[in-house]
């Protein structure tokens, strides 16, 4: 075998285990040989650029002679190809800084706030070095000059103080945090900008609709999919799609061996231009059909036998993160319930920071992330779930759910007065509209209302035993009396949104036959009666189907938004007998982002759950009560440097000798941000500081010891006493000193004091002894 890998300055290529063992980087590259598509060739780039002559280092070598630095195989020559290009051509990334994925790192300043300090032994002098985010959602830290790299990955939930006390915040406060440190002058508070986010979706979720490709199969027994072939000519594919931040896939897989699963773009978002990478990897029209582990995927992560768990990824683009699970996984329960042949639970989605990641449930508890990756999918773009397996035994064993973001909506009845009836139709929306001829296209109805915000949809219900078509028009294009006095057969054609009646979501026949995403009953005729069409949160035309009137499922939809104007509802019964009953409109309302903080106020008492917005912490009061209308209050705090108002739920709020931890809301994981607060030693009042005195006995003395609009109180102790000073009790100290038989020396101690501390601070008054006059 001959393993490639890099030396570790970066700047060589190795070839273990050949005859030709080393070479420069960026001077190779590798290739499929055009003749055997099984095998690889090296070509070294600068030779042939310079003769215009092909020269081959490696020529016609089967790929699997090939393997990479850790000893896996690849799927195929092209694989192969590309690792060789991809190694042969990485500058400095060997030597260009130390690895510190899954390492915590604590910082601090040295006794003179000359040097920072690193508790893996490293320093650097102040205004030296600086932390930058480069993309891939980690911390570079490198030279102030930017030419050399020290180490690079670093997580920023990694990042500690001196107290070893994680850094608050999200991956640009981490960077705030560390460049305040890293630069010379008095340490200031950093003020949190980038809060940790808790997306709300539907943790219980909703169970797929799946087809198999290729070899793929719906083995039997309790598993729901496995393969016949040891090759990637297989899959398994979700009708069911996400497309948002926050949005996932669960599923178990159970069996040790070869097995991958990740993101696949639809047609429409790869048509699109949304994925990232190899476009030709990334065409889902390849997916479990070409024999290339990538083939298909956006982004995809396998498990295989010889390393006992996470193996490596294949996809479009495999840049990635690599997260504690791909480490910590060998000696868990979850891997030996793997091995033994029992499901472990595994998670597929796009994280609450927009990236691809790939999870596996520890403990019954804790998502472990296995990989990343190191770069945010596009806005727009939409995933199915895929799982490949090149393993005859590894199985899928439970039927995936989606987990979608979670929305509220309080769909409103439509009366019949908002409605125009068309051609020959009858009835009412409460009895339901029918047709008397039903074989034309111009019976029915259409609405008054419209359609023109995000969200906003009909919710409708029809008997699925005759044919309709429903539909929505472009009012600002066709007029309810331009549509009514239209007396042709033919209504649907020239008005419907999109122009397209059957074949577009413009407008949909509902019928027991075109509803393949539908879920089946008995004698292969759909369970759904309820339908919803409109716009969902992001604007794309959907259309939602329901078997009981509650609970929806997106049955299709367009991939780009589409509200741009006001759109009614045409309803065409294209039978004798078709019935339509129970219109309503409605308005989908997103869960908020939720930004949970806490803040220790004062010290050594920690308050929680805090919001910044109103929104927030009704919502948290409605999910947490039950309630229909949540209720909050506000909160200031003395010692918060923003003098932020935060508002906090009427329910649920705390306090505790404890910053919160593996708090569980609405079924999520929540992270909490720390509001930045200053230490009761920061609140204490200052130090009263005052020039000693020298006066001759008698003088007057009016000495201001508290300044006006003083928030704390000020006790004043005069020693020793006859002195003839007395404090007011307010802000001075008044009175004539005293005759005095020789000079004597006053000690004033002042003491200011308010909730979070005291401080001490003193002055001398001395009062001289006046010498007689001589006569």
């Amino acid at each position: 075998m001959i393993k490639i890998l890099r030396n570790e300055q970066g700047n060589c290529i190795n070839f273990e285990g050949s005859s030709n063992p080393t070479y420069w980087n960026a001077c190779l590259s590798g290739e499929v040989d055009s003749e055997d598509a099984n095998a690889v060739n090296v070509v070294n780039d600068v030779i042939t650029s310079e003769t215009g002559i092909t020269e081959y280092e490696f020529y016609k070598i089967p790929y699997t002679e090939f393997v990479d630095r850790d000893g896996n195989s690849f799927a195929d020559a092209q694989e192969a190809a590309d690792y060789i290009t991809a190694q042969a051509n990485v500058v400095g990334l060997g030597g260009g800084g130390t690895d510190l994925t899954d390492v915590s790192v604590c910082f601090k300043l040295d006794d003179t706030s000359t040097s920072v300090m690193l508790d893996n032994g490293y320093s650097y002098g102040v205004n030296t070095i600086k932390a930058t985010n480069t993309g891939d959602g980690l911390i570079t830290i490198q030279s102030e000059l930017g030419s050399i790299i020290h180490f690079t990955k670093l997580d920023h939930t990694n990042v500690c103080n001196a107290e070893g006390n994680s850094i608050s915040g999200g991956l640009n406060d981490v960077i705030n945090y560390l460049n305040e440190l890293f630069t010379v002058g008095a340490f200031e508070s950093v003020v949190i900008s980038d809060p940790y986010s808790t997306m709300i979706a539907d943790v219980s979720g909703v169970d797929t609709n799946v087809s198999y490709v290729g070899y793929g199969i719906d083995p039997v027994g309790n598993d729901v999919y496995g393969s016949t072939t040891t090759n990637s000519q297989n899959g398994m594919l979700t009708t069911e799609t996400i497309d948002q931040a926050g949005e996932y896939f669960t599923f178990d897989i159970r069996v040790e061996g070869t097995i991958g699963f990740g993101l696949v773009h639809t047609q429409d978002s790869y048509d699109a231009g949304y994925y990232n990478g190899n476009s030709t990897y990334a065409d889902p029209t390849t997916f479990g059909i070409s024999n290339s582990g990538h083939s298909g995927y956006q982004f995809s992560h396998w498990f295989h036998p010889t390393p006992n768990g996470s193996w490596t990824n294949y996809g479009a683009n495999t840049s990635a993160s690599y997260r504690s699970g791909w480490y910590n996984f060998n000696g868990t329960d979850e891997q030996a319930d793997w091995l033994a042949g029992n499901p472990i639970k595994a998670r597929v989605g796009i994280d609450n920071d927009g990236f691809i990641s790939i999870e596996t449930l520890r403990d019954g508890v804790t998502w472990e992330p296995h990989a990343r990756t190191s770069y945010p999918v596009p806005q727009g773009s939409e995933f199915r779930l895929g799982i490949k397996t090149n393993h005859t035994a590894a199985r899928v064993f439970s039927l995936p759910k989606v987990h979608l973001l979670r929305v509220d909506d309080t769909p409103t009845a439509i009366g019949d007065t908002n409605i125009t009836l068309l051609g020959d139709a009858l009835g009412t929306l409460n009895d339901g509209i029918a047709t008397a001829s039903g074989t034309n296209s111009d019976n029915g109805f259409i609405t008054e209302e419209g359609l023109s915000e995000l969200g906003e949809y009909f919710e409708f219900e029809v008997n699925l035993g005759s044919n309709h078509t429903v539909s929505l028009v472009d009012a600002d294009t066709h007029s309810i009396a331009t549509i009514a006095a239209d007396t042709s057969t033919d209504l649907i054609n020239p008005y419907v949104y999109f122009g397209q009646p059957i074949n577009n979501l413009g407008a949909v026949t509902l019928n027991q036959h075109n509803w393949s995403g539908l879920p089946a009953t008995e004698g292969s005729r759909f369970a759904a009666t309820h339908f919803r069409i409109g716009f969902d949160n992001q604007g794309k035309l959907t259309v939602w189907s329901s078997t009981d009137g509650v609970n929806f499922i997106v049955s299709k939809h367009l991939s780009s938004a589409a509200v741009n104007g006001d759109y009614r509802l045409m309803y065409i019964g294209r039978d004798v007998g078709a019935t339509f009953e129970s219109l309503s409109k409605g308005q989908l309302t997103a869960a908020p982002t939720m930004y949970f903080r806490y803040i220790e106020s004062p010290d050594g008492v920690f308050n929680y759950p805090l919001f910044a917005t109103e929104e927030e912490a009704k919502y948290y009061h409605e999910t947490t009560a039950g309630v229909s209308e949540g209720v909050t209050h506000t909160h200031t705090y003395a010692d918060d440097p923003t003098n932020t108002t935060w508002y906090m739920p009427d329910n649920g709020q705390m306090a505790g000798v404890n910053a919160p931890y593996n708090m569980v809301f609405d079924g999520q994981t929540v992270l909490f941000t720390e509001i930045t607060s200053l230490t009761n030693a920061d609140l204490t009042p200052s130090q009263f500081s005052g020039s000693d005195i020298t006066q001759e006995e008698g003088t007057n003395v009016n000495l201001q010891v508290t300044p006006a609009g003083a928030s704390w109180t000020t006790s004043v102790v005069i020693t020793p006493s006859g002195s003839g000073l007395v404090y007011d009790n307010y802000s001075t100290i008044q009175g004539t000193l005293t005759d005095v038989g020789a000079d004597t020396t006053y000690t004033v101690t002042v003491t200011r004091a308010n909730s979070y501390g005291s401080s001490v601070g003193s002055l001398t008054i001395t009062a001289t002894d006046v010498a007689p006059v001589q006569t």
